[in-house]
């Protein structure tokens, strides 16, 4: 992996190191990257055994509320149709866009939890980080998907290339409760919590994590400029739920889950571990 950090061009260290798992460092922009050491290839995320029923329906839950939230918040570029929600999983926001009168298609390299039956609403990717042939969109949603971009610059220009007026960003950040208190515990012995939120043996796993100012300095040099940006819960009562594992917590562990969930979600109107960013061309 190349030693310089991709939003800001500054020297990136090595400042943990795990059997699994080495993650640098950018004291600049405050940028986190990791390296896995034990990669999972070929399994499409969706069908892998972590997915529970229960984890897609809970993952489904926080997404329909986070959709109407970024609805709220940046309709004005969302009415600048077509909408693109590169990597859409689900698709639950293509279906909320759909639902309040909005142009919107998905696209992702598996449609296998796709959820809207619109005919021409999804787009099958040819290969990993490349864009629909063909097709012209006005406005990008990258929601859950830069995180685990390898080559973030040479996606993001090829955007500008294809002449995207508006991106979206939903991002895990940084300097958020969760990431914070999970690096803690990786400084003193206890790298578990760490290797979970970078998704540590997933068929698609976290490979950055970013702060508010790395990100904008990764769009500014890939010719977008940041406009707003809001504060958003990743988790809520729905939590133990959410937890990737094959078998399910026990009664009184998901209820203390649920607890921290409800308390995440109260925390992050002050101090938030997700973000959304509305980025437009700079030029």
């Amino acid at each position: 992996m190349v030693a310089s950090c991709p939003c800001c061009d500054s020297a990136i260290s090595v400042i943990q190191r795990t059997p699994r798992l080495v993650v640098r460092w950018c004291a600049e922009c405050g940028t986190y990257r990791a390296e896995h050491l034990e990669p999972t290839k070929g399994m499409d995320i969706w069908k892998s055994e972590t997915i529970s029923p229960a984890f897609l329906g809970a993952l489904g839950y926080r997404r329909s509320v986070q959709s109407k939230q970024i609805i709220r918040c940046f309709k004005t570029i969302l009415e600048y149709a077509p909408v693109l929600d590169y990597g859409c999983g689900q698709g639950i926001f293509v279906a909320e866009l759909l639902a309040q009168g909005y142009q919107a298609t998905g696209c992702d390299l598996s449609e296998s939890v796709f959820v809207s039956k619109d005919p021409g609403r999804f787009i099958v990717l040819d290969e990993p980080w490349s864009f629909p042939a063909r097709w012209s969109f006005n406005t990008v949603s990258l929601l859950d998907v830069l995180e685990h971009c390898p080559d973030p610059v040479q996606f993001l220009r090829l955007l500008k290339d294809r002449h995207v007026e508006h991106v979206l960003v939903k991002v895990p950040v940084a300097n958020g409760p969760v990431f914070a208190a999970a690096w803690c515990l990786a400084r003193v012995g206890f790298p578990g919590a760490l290797e979970r939120l970078f998704l540590v043996g997933d068929a698609v796993p976290h490979v950055s994590y970013f702060t508010p100012r790395g990100l904008g300095r990764l769009f500014e040099k890939t010719g977008f400029r940041l406009t707003s940006s809001v504060k958003m819960a990743e988790v809520g009562r729905e939590l133990p739920a959410r937890l990737r594992q094959s078998s399910s917590p026990g009664k009184g562990l998901s209820l203390v889950f649920m607890g921290l969930g409800c308390f995440l979600a109260g925390l992050s109107l002050a101090w938030s571990d997700l973000m959304v960013f509305r980025f437009d061309r700079a030029n």
